[in-house]
């Protein structure tokens, strides 16, 4: 089945209104195709979300924000058409990723290049962009719909 030609559009429109208003070189629009492009092929009518946030739960409130992700993991894997992206690292992105995983499910986690950070068990590992500024940007070009739980590491 060929993808929503809308989809497709929106993306490659949003590429090129981003790279000229933040200055950024299309490389980088190369890499959220990637990404895009492995989503597109396993299912066309996908709709990718990012869930992202804090880098470990080592915090008081940080049980009941580790029980949060389950919870959002499990909720979203009910949820038909939805591909999960996340950042790959430990904390809210693998630990939702975690409970949202199945064998039917399509879960993709990206690293920047060279990331010494061990690849999560479950899903796609995909490294791409050169930092994870570049990450961000990249993830950001390639999903349209961002959940963010708790704060950064």
């Amino acid at each position: 089945m060929p993808p929503k030609p809308g989809l497709r559009s929106l993306i490659e429109a949003k590429a090129i209104r981003e790279s000229v208003v933040a200055n950024r070189p299309f490389p980088r629009w190369r890499d959220a195709k990637c990404l895009l492009d492995e989503l597109i092929s396993k299912d066309s009518e996908t709709c990718p979300i990012l869930v992202a946030g804090s880098t470990s739960f080592d915090f008081p409130a940080g049980t009941a924000m580790e029980d949060a992700c389950q919870y959002i993991g499990t909720m979203l894997r009910e949820v038909p058409g939805i591909a999960l992206i996340t950042g790959g690292m430990p904390g809210v992105g693998v630990s939702v990723g975690k409970a949202f995983a199945s064998p039917t499910s399509l879960l993709f986690h990206v690293l920047p290049e060279r990331c010494r950070i061990a690849d999560p068990a479950e899903g796609l590992t995909m490294h791409l962009g050169h930092s994870f500024p570049e990450r961000q940007s990249i993830l950001g070009m390639a999903t349209r719909i961002v959940c963010l739980i708790g704060g950064g590491p």
